[in-house]
């Protein structure tokens, strides 16, 4: 067994043990060394080939052990595959790109023995005398394949890159500390940081300091991969185990000195910095604090600044220790370009627990990406690569979502990264319990959608966010820079018993939209999700959140948000988001916008309970299909705003806010809304209502109807109530009527055909057979002051017809009408009719009731405006990245639509580059838009090629100031950079 060689340690030996067997004294790698005839030479006369003599002092131990004994050793420098991950282009230029960085024939010692790194006799010098000399400054050292070194010293050398092919292990019982610029794992070495059953001692520390060498060479390095510790290889980490965070047993107040937690914590102890949340939603009132005292569940600090209060008793703020012993941290996070980061590719046999990832990350979020490009010849091309993606702080990378076994981190801490925290992209990944403090866009992240896994037991305390707007750098694939707790770019994660707090943006969202990537099927715990599906992976949002339970967020922006969720799915598969709480939000306690099949069930959000304000659920008007079971809101001015589209349901609860069920005008084909028997409504006091009147159901008509479809507006709009008071009842907007005119003389669209005008809903039923949701409110109704409609019997709807001739037609002589029944039996009106421009009534009597269908004449081809505020200018050396051309198409049929198109860098290559009598040169862009009746536009764009054009296509880097590093990444940087105050 090796014995650590402690600091101050006089070495007198390899640290071998005396049972070790002969040959582990290894030879060096014969081509890294210079060589004639396969001879080798050490500063000593050429040997036998592939035979080494000890060359040590007579006197040590491993004379004493070996007897001179010579070793035939293996030559493993061609063990690397020359072609590293065939079938994947993107992985192989990722992996030759990082072992490029640390070549072995630029090696400057090398293990040739198994030993401490404190030992000699452990090294080969290859630029010096041979054999003896430990690594120095700026040293490129390699840790050879088959050789086990033990790293055993508090170093302040900073080396210039370690690559591990064999094994390196960190001593476990005294301070150790590395400093270096490029830390490789290549992927057959090992890195050991302590074991599951010889955690690193919980009175020692292991360091790593990704060290400050200037500026990173990007002629060494283009892809700006260096400056961190990369592991393509396996990577075990297991510190002291800690408790992350813990609830108090009750809310701190300003000028407190001790806290009072709900819970022991494990292993806090005097010193170890802690933050405590905040629970303002506009400032930043998280306190960071230096443990003073601990004795058992109290821990004594500095007095607080701030009050930490709860709107109701049963919730909690939180402290987190983000303190470890085993840490990754950057000398110089001051500066953005200098700090380092984590990476762990291509791998899944990463363990880490227990570990402190601070100061580290360098893809800055307050930024757009700009990655570097390369011209034809590979080389970089000068002006790109400003602010490269995937330089993270912990950060797992494509390390396959199909692995069998998950790579796991738990119980580690984050402090302080311009980008996002930890980060699962493109691979199966664990984390639990961990701890992340103070990033700019996420915490915790999945990167491309595909990815699974487990988000477990995590707090993500303040972001700061970009302050752009979330999608508007989608085109760049730049997602999750709002400030954000949880960023999901697709559903494939277990997520459960998290806590986000003091984020600018939706603490968790789901973002279910990707351009980079699909979900493989295989990977699906339901195959029926992939029904319809023929290929290998289906769209990321076309996969039901595997689960989301009992996880809490507080003082942000939104608690949780879902976009472009199931909207498309082609399979009956609901997302459930279970036992969510949200609290002192500025905004809403959740925001679906175009979502469906998602069920919100025992969801709480706990508005401003002394005057309402903001919305508890909220949507857009794609909205579809939600289910709302044993939703709890109180305090806000509306509780549930009704999606507009498909099926709602609404079943037990308890709502107090000024609309509680707050229903507007459908905007779909045919929507219902469904209103249990068990919801329990609340009354708040004036001053909460702020002075409004209180409604359990709001009806709300809106004649703002979506691209000028009339049609919507007469399509059956259900909303029946199961209140015991009203049970079988149906309530109808104000607007339902029979005298009611929905569309009087003056003020109503000019798109609404003149049929229609001054006449109200009974004359147009009786002449029509259409009216406002479809039905004319009976006669006979009732009217309760908490409801804010008509009550009133269940209408009878007359069968659906669908339209099949063209809803929007181009044909306006002789245009024949071609409907289907419910038994979906086409049938072919006998009579042609002309149409004129707009809205035409064809009207029938179909099974003993007037019918009326609604067809749109359209003889006007849309016209199509550019964005002017995107220049049509592209620098040629981004033409590989391709040209989205964006603006709006007008068209007579549905007013006003964004229009962007996507030309593939392939696309643009094949063009013919013109040039104009200036000069100047461009490129001809063709396309064509369409409006519904089938009338087009050719448009033609002249795109200026110009090498003075950002190579980037959002522009140039803003010109940033340096953020600013909190006090809780000053002491840690003080402690673990310190060598006379490690402890």
């Amino acid at each position: 067994m090796v014995t650590p060689t402690r600091i101050g340690d006089r070495v007198t030996g390899t640290g071998i043990d005396s049972d070790s067997k002969p040959d582990g004294l290894r030879q060096p790698d014969l081509d890294l060394i210079d060589q004639t005839d396969r001879h080798v030479w050490l500063g000593m006369e050429p040997l036998e080939p592939r035979v080494l003599m000890s060359t040590v002092d007579p006197g040590s131990a491993l004379t004493d052990h070996h007897d001179h004994t010579p070793v035939i050793v293996e030559d493993h420098h061609d063990d690397e595959p020359t072609d590293p991950h065939p079938d994947d282009p993107d992985k192989q230029d990722e992996h030759l790109a990082l072992l490029s960085l640390v070549e072995h024939e630029d090696a400057t010692h090398r293990s040739i023995n198994d030993g401490a790194w404190s030992s000699t006799s452990t090294w080969a010098d290859v630029t010096g005398d041979g054999i003896g000399d430990l690594p120095t400054t700026d040293a490129n050292v390699l840790i050879h394949a088959d050789t086990t070194v033990l790293f055993d010293l508090l170093s302040s050398t900073t080396l210039r890159t370690i690559r591990v092919d064999g094994t390196l292990d960190f001593a476990t019982d005294i301070n150790t500390r590395v400093m270096v610029d490029t830390f490789v794992v290549s992927p057959i070495g090992t890195l050991n940081i302590g074991s599951e059953s010889n955690p690193v001692a919980a009175d020692v520390n292991a360091v790593i300091v990704i060290a400050d060498r200037g500026e990173i060479d990007t002629d060494w390095d283009p892809h700006q991969l260096s400056r961190g510790l990369i592991s393509h290889g396996t990577t075990n980490i297991y510190g002291t185990a800690k408790t992350g965070f813990v609830a108090l047993a009750e809310a701190p107040r300003r000028g407190d000195t001790v806290l009072e937690l709900a819970e022991t914590p494990v292993n806090w102890q005097a010193g170890d910095r802690i933050v405590l949340t905040g629970t303002h939603n506009r400032k930043n009132q998280n306190e960071e604090f230096e443990i003073l005292s601990i004795s058992g569940n109290q821990i004594t600090v500095d007095a607080l600044k701030y009050h930490h209060l709860t709107p109701v008793d049963d919730l909690s703020v939180y402290v987190a220790n983000v303190t470890r012993n085993v840490v990754v941290i950057s000398e110089n996070p001051f500066e953005n370009g200098r700090r380092g980061h984590a990476m762990f590719m291509h791998s899944p046999d990463v363990e880490i627990h227990n570990a402190g990832f601070y100061g580290l990350g360098r893809t800055d979020k307050r930024n757009h990406i700009d990655d570097p490009l390369f011209d034809d010849d590979g080389e970089l091309i000068e002006g790109s690569g400003q602010n490269v993606r995937g330089r993270y702080a912990a950060h797992f990378h494509r390390n396959s979502p199909g692995s069998e076994d998950p790579a796991v981190i738990t119980g580690s801490a984050v402090v302080d990264s311009p980008g996002w925290g930890f980060v699962n992209h493109d691979s199966y990944v664990i984390m639990e319990d961990n701890v992340s403090f103070d990033v700019v866009g996420a915490h915790f992240v999945t990167e491309d959608g595909n990815e699974r896994g487990v988000f477990r037991g995590n707090i993500a305390i303040r972001s700061e966010g970009s302050g752009d707007g979330l999608e508007s750098r989608e085109e760049i694939h730049d997602l999750g820079h709002g400030g954000h707790g949880f960023w999901f770019q697709g559903g494939g994660i277990e997520v459960v018993d998290n806590v986000a707090a003091g984020h600018p943006d939706a603490a968790f969202i789901y973002f279910t939209r990707s351009a980079v990537a699909e979900f493989d099927v295989a990977n699906l715990p339901d195959a029926e999700w992939a029904h319809g599906i023929t290929g290998e992976s289906i769209p990321v949002g076309s996969v039901p959140i595997l689960k989301f339970e009992n996880n809490e967020a507080f003082a942000s922006h939104t608690g949780l948000e879902t976009w472009f969720h199931l909207l498309n799915a082609k399979h009956d598969g609901e997302s459930v988001f279970d036992g969510f709480t949200a609290w002192n939000m500025r905004s809403r306690a959740a925001f679906i916008p175009y979502t469906n099949q998602t069920a919100l069930t025992n969801f709480r959000g706990v508005g401003n309970l002394d005057k309402a304000s903001g919305t508890g659920i909220g949507r857009n008007n794609v909205t579809r299909n939600i289910d709302f079971f044993n939703v709890n809101l109180e305090g806000w001015k509306v509780g549930i705003d009704v999606p507009r589209n498909g099926i709602t349901n609404i079943e037990g609860g308890y709502l107090n806010n000024v609309k509680n069920i707050s229903i507007t005008t459908s905007r779909s084909d045919h929507r219902e809304v469904h209103i249990g028997s068990e919801i329990e409504f609340g009354t708040m006091t004036d001053r909460q209502s702020r002075g409004q009147q209180q409604y359990d159901v709001f009806m709300q008509a809106s004649f703002n109807i979506k691209d000028r479809d009339l049609t919507r507006l007469f399509n059956p709009d259900i909303v029946r109530l199961g209140l015991i008071k009203y049970a079988g009842k149906q309530v109808y907007y104000h607007e339902q009527a029979g005298n009611f005119v929905p569309f009087p003389a003056d003020g109503s669209a000019d798109y609404v055909p003149d049929e229609l005008i001054g006449k109200d809903n009974a004359t147009i039923w009786n002449e029509y057979g259409i009216a406002i949701g479809g039905a004319v409110a009976p006669s006979i109704v009732e009217t309760d002051a908490r409801i804010n409609g008509l009550i009133g019997d269940p209408a009878d709807y007359p069968p659906n017809l669908q339209l099949r001739s063209r809803k929007y037609t181009n044909r306006l002589e002789g245009y024949r009408l071609v409907y289907s029944g419910e038994d979906g039996v086409k049938i072919r009106d006998t009579e042609r009719v002309d149409l004129r421009e707009g809205w035409n009534l064809i009207t029938r009597e179909i099974d003993g009731h007037t019918r009326t269908f609604m067809v749109y004449g359209d003889v006007t081809a849309p016209e199509f405006v550019a964005d002017p505020e995107r220049p049509l200018v592209l620098n040629p050396l981004a033409m590989k990245k391709g040209f989205t051309v964006r603006g709006v198409v007008l068209d007579d049929s549905f007013g006003v639509k964004k229009f962007k198109k996507k030309f593939k860098g392939s696309d643009l290559a094949k063009l013919e580059v013109q040039t104009r009598a200036d000069g100047s040169q461009f490129i001809l862009l063709e396309f064509r838009v369409k409006d519904r009746a089938g009338n087009f536009t050719e448009v033609q764009l002249e795109l200026t090629l110009d090498e003075n054009a950002p190579l980037n296509p959002l522009g140039k880097q803003k010109n940033l100031p340096p953020r600013q590093i909190s006090p809780t990444l000053e002491a840690l940087l003080q402690r673990y950079l310190d060598i006379d105050s490690t402890v």
